[in-house]
């Protein structure tokens, strides 16, 4: 599972990222539409874990090809989105979006 592709959706300035990272997920972006939130996380964790890719992009939006990732975690944005204008439109794009860059089916424990 470790060997996982994972696309964390509203990082904000979680450890969730870090903490995926130690527990032996090598491979994690994270997103967050805060262009502040990014660059802080680029440079205090980044720095520790170079391997973290943080990057500034609108869960809307999402600049991915298709099936791109195996895991994707949403902490809050989606509560956020639907707190916000035009609810309805957002978060059905927002969704459509994750699952246009999910890759299809489900992971088997390979331990």
């Amino acid at each position: 599972m470790a060997r996982a592709r994972v696309l964390i959706v509203g990082c904000g300035n979680s450890r969730l990222s870090e903490n995926m990272f130690d527990d032996g997920f090598s491979d994690v972006t994270s997103i967050d539409y805060s262009e502040v939130v990014v660059r802080t996380m680029t440079e205090t964790v980044t720095s520790k874990k170079p391997a973290l890719k943080y990057v500034v992009m609108d869960a809307r939006e999402l600049k991915f090809p298709d099936e791109s990732f195996d895991v994707i975690i949403d902490k809050g944005t989606l509560d956020s989105v639907l707190c916000g204008e035009e609810t309805v439109r957002n978060s059905a794009t927002m969704l459509a979006e994750i699952h246009r860059v999910l890759k299809p089916g489900r992971l088997t424990d390979r331990r």
